[in-house]
């Protein structure tokens, strides 16, 4: 496809020379030569276009001078030629700082700030094509619901400061010990969830004990009094809404919370 995109910018150039050529010096069309520089700075890489833009600054040269177009002295079109590589140059550049701001834009738009796991929004976006796939080939997945115990005594004995650093710490454990393909994000406030694809009860209970261990470590160092309330909920035939399943994982944890703290209940839906 990119290899297209090049030829098919190089054909645009030829052509837009070709009209220069016939039509005379009279009638320009510079402007038109930017459609291959910007399409190729768009979807391909910044080297590429600024191999088109100086392409059309020689091409354009050429068909000036054959057009019959004379200049006082020979220097002239060889310095226009230069300017308008560096104009296009410099178009490329801004076009592709562009393309990379709103790459940026796009991708912090699905990610927590502080975490740099997955917002609400991204996570119901994934949840909902995985409970498609699931349908589809019938196999089970699992949704764990995550809460910090006394995590408010953190932040009223050290400040919001100290909790938000738990926070991004709790978030980078979550990363090193989940799967390249399961889906974690932050809820808000000390609230995490986390989709695993394609795992049954007896395969949930050993991950979630091993997140639940690589947490519990990092929570010491910050209060002995930190623990985790976890609410896990295996769906083998997911005909239940993403929120519905999140609700009875929340309900799971709040269960654990309400009784005595520092635990993991479990339930499968058929």
């Amino acid at each position: 496809m990119k290899r297209f995109l090049f030829s098919l910018a190089l054909i645009i150039v030829v052509m837009l020379a070709f009209l220069d050529h016939f039509t005379g010096y009279e009638i320009s069309f510079s402007i038109f030569y930017l459609i291959p520089i910007l399409m190729i700075a768009w979807f391909k890489r910044v080297r590429d276009a600024i191999i088109i833009a100086s392409l059309s600054s020689i091409i354009w040269l050429g068909a000036d001078i054959t057009s019959g177009h004379h200049y006082s002295h020979v220097l002239i079109p060889i310095w226009n030629m230069f300017m308008r590589a560096i104009v296009f140059i410099i178009i490329v550049i801004l076009s592709a700082k562009v393309k990379k701001d709103l790459e940026l834009e796009k991708k912090l738009s699905r990610l927590d700030m502080l975490t740099g796991l997955n917002n609400t929004r991204s996570f119901m976006e994934q949840a909902a094509v995985e409970k498609i796939r699931s349908l589809r080939f019938k196999r089970p997945f699992t949704i764990a619901y995550i809460d910090i115990d006394n995590f408010k005594r953190l932040n009223d004995t050290f400040g919001h400061s100290k909790g938000d650093i738990l926070l991004q710490d709790l978030g980078r454990v979550v990363k090193e010990n989940i799967r390249t393909y399961d889906i974690a994000a932050r809820l808000g406030g000390d609230e995490f969830v986390i989709l695993f694809p394609e795992t049954d009860k007896k395969q949930a209970q050993g991950i979630a004990n091993k997140i639940k261990s690589g947490i519990e470590k990092i929570l010491r160092k910050h209060l002995d009094s930190l623990t985790l309330s976890i609410g896990v909920v295996t769906v083998t035939n997911p005909v239940h809404s993403i929120d519905g399943m999140i609700k009875i994982a929340d309900g799971l944890m709040y269960s654990v919370k309400n009784s005595s703290k520092n635990g993991i209940e479990y339930k499968t839906l058929d």
